[in-house]
């Protein structure tokens, strides 16, 4: 028990305690925003080839810069399929 002592910081005799003050921090939330924050959505994984995945990324640089994600590329592409509007 003796060295217990040497690792235990003891407060002098007429010092004041530690104030404990305990800070909130608001919660970030992680990652980019929603792309559809008032409408429900499911999150789902495709598999794509390759090839595919890179004319997307060459379609959102070049000629669908008006729209922002991979998400709202695929929904508009999957609505023009199925013959629905947004």
């Amino acid at each position: 028990m003796g060295d217990l002592n040497k690792f235990t910081k003891k407060r002098k005799k007429g010092s004041p305690a530690p104030s404990k003050t305990v800070k909130l921090v608001e919660k970030k939330k992680l990652g980019r925003k929603a792309d559809w924050e008032d409408i429900e959505t499911v999150r789902t994984s495709l598999t794509l080839p390759l090839e595919t995945y890179q004319a997307i990324q060459l379609a959102l640089a070049t000629t669908h810069q008006g729209t922002k994600t991979q998400n709202r590329l695929i929904n508009a592409a999957i609505l023009a399929f199925l013959g629905k509007d947004e």
